[in-house]
């Protein structure tokens, strides 16, 4: 029987750079009642009893959330988009990205730039194993923006080679475009929030605040993949500065995705 680590045992949460929006659930009580809470064989509480407890913590919030999915996964996205300073007009946005679509460098001016120095990892990563990574939080509705201002620069550019595609998936497009930089889309939270179980994070997935990022980097992989400075130059220009977050699951549990990781 697998059980809820203690929350705060492994972690010392620490101030971020900015004051960020509050999530607005305290996940280190949630989990200490989660963690008392008595448990089924996988390790969880019964159904009723973890409904009870989220339907508590939901009660506490400000202002009460009444849907255990979709209200909180509205709050995700508020939370997502206040915090990593992502509260913008889509229009102007969008005007935007199709600015820095139209001056993207040459596949080449990519390729012959030396390798990129990236910002260091959080002293939260030298304390456990938990993978953390490098990259940009950014909604379903930037990448949407994005996409459609791939679709426009590319009807005024190549209008003349309709075989020429853009893909459906952000990461994809952005990877395509600096020449075959390594980008993968995953999941992740906030570096200093509670740890909790693997278990916790797969049955309570859209209850928790997981956001989806924009990754070029971790704390574990193959420490030869990463931008040059050409890409990772334009990387900044289409999404900003990037961040650290920490992978929601264990370190077993990003491995058994078996991608290629681009390490330190």
């Amino acid at each position: 029987m697998s059980s809820l680590p203690d929350p705060m045992s492994r972690l010392q949460l620490t101030e971020p750079e900015a004051a960020p929006a509050q999530w607005p659930m305290d996940l280190t009580q949630l989990l200490a009642d989660f963690a008392d809470a008595p448990k089924l064989p996988d390790g969880l509480p019964e159904p009723s009893i973890a409904d009870e407890i989220w339907t508590r913590h939901m009660r506490r919030c400000q202002p009460p959330l009444t849907c255990p999915v979709d209200e909180l996964r509205r709050f995700v996205e508020q939370w997502e988009r206040k915090f990593y300073s992502m509260e913008q007009d889509d229009e102007a946005e969008l005007e935007r990205l199709k600015t820095v679509l139209r001056k993207t460098p040459e596949v080449t001016e990519f390729a012959n730039s030396p390798i990129a120095r990236l910002p260091p990892p959080p002293l939260e990563a030298r304390e456990h194993t938990t993978p953390f990574l490098l990259g940009w939080a950014r909604t379903p509705t930037w990448q949407g923006l994005f996409l459609k201002a791939c679709v426009a620069v590319k009807e005024e550019q190549l209008a003349d080679r309709p075989w020429v595609v853009v893909s459906n998936d952000c990461h994809i497009e952005l990877s395509r475009r600096t020449g075959g930089c390594y980008i993968a889309d995953m999941w992740a939270v906030r570096p200093d929030l509670p740890l909790w179980s693997d278990e916790f994070s797969s049955a309570y997935y859209e209850r928790l605040p997981i956001t989806d990022v924009v990754m070029i980097k971790t704390t574990v992989g193959l420490a030869r993949f990463g931008p040059t400075e050409a890409q990772y130059a334009w990387l900044k220009e289409v999404l900003g500065e990037p961040r650290w977050f920490r992978y929601p699951y264990s370190l077993e549990g990003f491995k058994e995705q078996k991608i290629v990781r681009p390490g330190i």
